[in-house]
């Protein structure tokens, strides 16, 4: 089964953001939402695709806030702009994460750099795919680590 148009979108979206606060951590940037999604949509992608995409933006940065890999103080023209935009500790400690590749010693971060480097619009999807895929894994699997570990600061 190939992966939905939106799910890649959104993996694309999400790397995308995730190297990008990653590289200026811990200093909040400002996240140009359009711009953000037009480097990531694919070369193929039809107007409708493209037009869509634009909308996505906002809601994946919504997204990945409630579920605590970032936060950020406000939003301009239609969630177009987002302010002071910085990762959280979870969003950092996934990031730093080894995942799948203990004996390797490469972090997710590193992996994506690898994938981003070369262009997330032109990254395979799979390969989007699966390092969104390890992000999330991670994310799940360390929630209660990660929680108590905050409680007992």
């Amino acid at each position: 089964m190939s992966i939905p148009a939106n799910i890649d979108l959104f993996n694309r979206f999400s790397l995308a953001v995730f190297q990008k606060l990653y590289l200026n951590f811990p200093i909040p940037i400002g996240l140009d939402v359009s711009d953000l999604v037009m480097s990531v949509t694919p070369s193929g992608a039809n107007f409708d695709e493209t037009f869509n995409s634009l909308h996505m933006g906002g809601d994946a940065i919504d997204f990945l806030a409630s579920e605590g890999f970032l936060v950020h103080s406000g939003v301009l023209l239609g969630r177009s702009q987002y302010m002071e935009v910085r990762l959280t500790m979870k969003g950092l400690a996934v990031l730093g994460s080894l995942p799948s590749a203990i004996d390797r010693k490469e972090t997710l971060i590193s992996k994506i750099h690898a994938v981003g480097s070369k262009g997330l619009k032109d990254a395979a999807s799979e390969q989007v795919q699966e390092l969104a895929s390890q992000a999330f894994t991670f994310a799940l699997a360390s929630a209660p680590a990660i929680a108590a570990m905050l409680q007992r600061g």
